[in-house]
């Protein structure tokens, strides 16, 4: 059996599994900007709360390379709009609203650092965000296997 994978991170890049062509087909979107990303979420391409959360979180990823030549404090501002714009994509989505703010705080949290650092830690809670999803999701098949 094939190992899809709704959501990956490839060389610089988000790819999502166009969810709206499913059982159908199977085809991946790649993704370089946060709007992108955004309208991605808008137009249910990607599907589900965890889902969208996740994309959003790697979507601020996105801005957060994007904007890392203007320097950490601007890079932060970019990030807070990116932020906005994701946010507005689906305003009652509970996972969405947590995991923008939890990027963004993870960013605040990191403004000290030189450019090249801060995008990476970035970068590093969009995969922890994506890691404890796949976890949880093990441990329910877990448990409901037994």
């Amino acid at each position: 059996m094939p190992d899809y994978k709704p959501i990956t991170w490839i060389d610089g890049h988000l790819r999502l599994l166009d969810q709206r062509r499913l059982p159908q087909e199977v085809v991946y979107l790649d993704y370089w900007e946060a709007e992108a990303v955004a309208d991605a979420i808008r137009t249910m391409v990607v599907r589900g709360a965890p889902a969208i959360g996740i994309a959003a979180a790697y979507g601020m990823a996105l801005a957060a390379f994007q904007s890392a030549s203007y320097g950490v404090s601007q890079a932060l501002d970019a990030l807070e709009r990116a932020a906005k714009c994701l946010r507005q994509t689906r305003p009652t989505a509970v996972n969405l609203s947590w995991a923008l703010d939890r990027v963004l705080a993870k960013a605040r949290t990191a403004e000290t650092l030189d450019t090249e650092t801060w995008c990476t830690v970035v970068l590093e809670e969009a995969h922890r965000i994506l890691e404890e999803e796949r976890q949880s999701n093990l441990r329910m098949g877990e448990y409901a296997l037994a």
